[in-house]
């Protein structure tokens, strides 16, 4: 039976745990480390995950934003163009333009 001083338990726990065990003082102090360093290696695994979710979500907003303007821009084209041929009719209308 093995157990080890988590990051949660207290540190005054980890002594009672060395004398159950009966571990000497270097032993118990590796065990920490150890539970530490896998706290770490976990936490950047998560920080890893998050990271390519942000950056797929992030890829997918550009796209948005890419086919949103790229509408925007024919709408205006679309626009003005229907704006000229109204305003040419309208004022061939009045005569004012031939």
């Amino acid at each position: 039976m093995t157990t080890t001083c988590s990051r949660s338990a207290s540190r005054a726990a980890c002594p009672r745990i060395a004398k159950a065990e009966k571990l000497k003082p270097l032993e118990v102090e590796l065990r920490r480390l150890e539970d530490l360093s896998e706290s770490i290696v976990n936490d950047f695994a998560d920080m890893k995950q998050r990271e390519e979710e942000m950056r797929d979500t992030n890829e997918s907003t550009s796209a948005r934003v890419l086919y949103f303007s790229i509408f925007s821009m024919c709408c205006l084209v679309g626009l003005a163009t229907w704006q000229v041929f109204y305003l040419r009719r309208f004022f061939k209308a009045k005569k004012l333009i031939e």
